[in-house]
């Protein structure tokens, strides 16, 4: 077992292909500039400020079994703020193929989070890449979508995408930083799972 370094490899990707006689695996690092952390962060420490300072006062406060039961909703908003922020600073995502199925799961600090997504090989139906596409939409917006690849079965898929073609907390994507290491991954799992490539066209409205 060794991790390849294959000619095609976006340069300054940290993402890493290991092969094995019977196996592939994908290890995707979290992505360190996802922009919303520049929010979520100074928000979860006013919140959480907030409302350390206010059980202070609550446990001086004589009614304060009242008071505090009062504040549990906010305690458990304060937890997942802080949930959150180290989930999308150091989670990991590993995308596994061997001869049975193709796996996605994501790690934070060596633990599994969320349920394991897999999809048996035989049940795969298609493989398609999706460019990044700009447009406006029926209402005359302006319409932006990642690059993403797309990994489908009948009733489960897996995704791997650029940033903004996810939800934070999404079991079935992994987000990589760039278009390029999107495509670069696409044509290694179509060429391991040896299935065509399919890609997508987006019409111009």
């Amino acid at each position: 077992m060794k991790t390849i370094d294959f000619g095609n490899k976006p340069f300054g990707t940290k993402i890493q292909l290991t092969k094995g006689g019977d196996f592939f695996e994908i290890y995707i690092p979290p992505y360190e500039y996802y922009l919303s952390i520049f929010f979520m962060l100074p928000f979860t420490f006013f919140w959480d400020g907030l409302l350390i300072l206010i059980i202070r006062e609550q446990i001086r406060s004589p009614d304060n079994n009242v008071s505090l039961l009062s504040l549990l909703p906010l305690l458990a908003i304060g937890i997942l703020l802080v949930y959150a922020c180290l989930f999308i600073l150091f989670r990991k995502t590993h995308v596994r193929i061997d001869r049975h199925e193709i796996s996605l799961t994501k790690t934070l600090f060596g633990r599994q989070v969320h349920r394991k997504t897999a999809i048996p090989k035989r049940e795969i139906t298609n493989l398609t890449f999706f460019p990044s596409y700009a447009d406006r939409d029926s209402d005359g917006d302006f319409v932006t979508r990642s690059a993403a690849l797309k990994c489908e079965a009948e009733t489960e898929y897996i995704s791997i995408c650029a940033p903004w073609g996810h939800r934070l907390f999404d079991t079935a994507r992994g987000v990589v930083k760039t278009e390029a290491e999107v495509k670069w991954l696409a044509d290694e799992i179509s060429e391991w799972l040896d299935k065509p490539l399919t890609i997508f066209e987006y019409r111009s409205r």
